[in-house]
């Protein structure tokens, strides 16, 4: 039979007589013989072996780089196992196929969709690959800190980070289109995350109680601000409306205490209850007439009520 090299470390794999099982010679790693049979039916990864050939590794070292830069994990799985062919010892190959042993451990991708990470790193960026985040992929994760979001990615699933009660920056790329229901909420030490103008959705509850978010970036596309979207930002100080949205839903900034400027709101048709309730820091709102006459007269500066009208 045509030799077959381990996928982990790259080492031969050698068949027993009393067993179904391909055993690789130096981590141990066994594989099933429809596996072994999948393998060789992709013929052999690597054509010649110049062991310890400084120019050839050079040449490898070029390829795996291009190919982590670019996130193509299969080519660059295939080119370090190309490297501890030439070179078994070699660290830098080694740590790589590491990488991805750990990542397969910790990372539940299916088509396409991140539906769970079972992980403890602080620090994180999505694999590539990953075009959706699922609905609670990192709900109660109490150890991230930072999230990178790679292109590629065109959604952030519901309750996606809800309850990282550590998590204080979220990286978004250009390209995401969809923020789901809760996807942020109870995130208290959330202090950054930058919402792109592509997203067109963003879900009711989204920032729910993250009270350390100072500033926020409201999208272009999105037409409606949800119910209970910033309710609890308490360390908001001051929110840009673009034009395009159209309504402000039921306790959308409630409890917003920080909160001091919001607007323009001249394109807003629809104003929710409660939707600044709590917000006792307002000193600069210019609320349309149209809503005058229906509790909104105390947010409008040029507002003079009767004198016979407690507000």
């Amino acid at each position: 039979m045509a030799k077959v090299y381990c996928e982990i470390c790259g080492a031969s794999l050698v068949s027993s007589r009393y067993s179904t099982l391909y055993t690789c010679e130096n981590c141990g790693m066994k594989y099933t013989r429809t596996k072994v049979r999948k393998m060789l039916s992709r013929g052999p990864r690597f054509r010649t072996a110049n062991v310890g050939d400084p120019t050839e590794l050079e040449k490898w070292y070029l390829e795996l780089d291009k190919h982590i830069g670019n996130e193509n994990l299969k080519d660059a799985e295939d080119v370090a196992q190309r490297i501890l062919e030439i070179d078994p010892e070699d660290e830098k190959a080694g740590a790589f196929l590491d990488s991805l042993v750990k990542m397969e451990k910790e990372f539940r991708v299916e088509r396409g969709v991140l539906v769970k990470y079972s992980g403890s790193d602080a620090e994180l960026k999505i694999p590539g690959g990953v075009r959706e985040i699922g609905a609670k992929a990192f709900m109660d994760n109490k150890s991230l800190r930072k999230v990178v979001v790679h292109d590629g990615v065109k959604s952030i699933g519901e309750e996606c980070f809800s309850g990282c009660s550590e998590l204080k920056e979220v990286s978004l790329p250009e390209g995401v289109t969809f923020v789901g229901y809760r996807a942020f909420a109870n995130c208290e030490k959330l202090t950054k995350v930058n919402l792109p103008d592509s997203v067109a959705f963003l879900g009711n509850y989204a920032f729910l109680n993250c009270a350390a978010l100072k500033e926020i970036h409201i999208p272009k596309r999105v037409p409606t601000i949800g119910k209970c979207t910033f309710k609890g930002c308490r360390s908001l100080t001051e929110v840009a409306v673009p034009r395009r949205v159209k309504g402000i839903c039921d306790n959308a900034f409630r409890d917003c205490v920080s909160l001091k400027k919001i607007g323009p709101l001249d394109e807003v048709m629809f104003l929710g209850e409660n939707a600044f309730l709590g917000c006792d820091s307002l000193e600069d709102i210019t609320v349309p007439y149209r809503f005058m006459n229906n509790g909104w007269e105390k947010y409008d500066g040029s507002y003079t009520p009767p004198s016979d009208i407690i507000l």
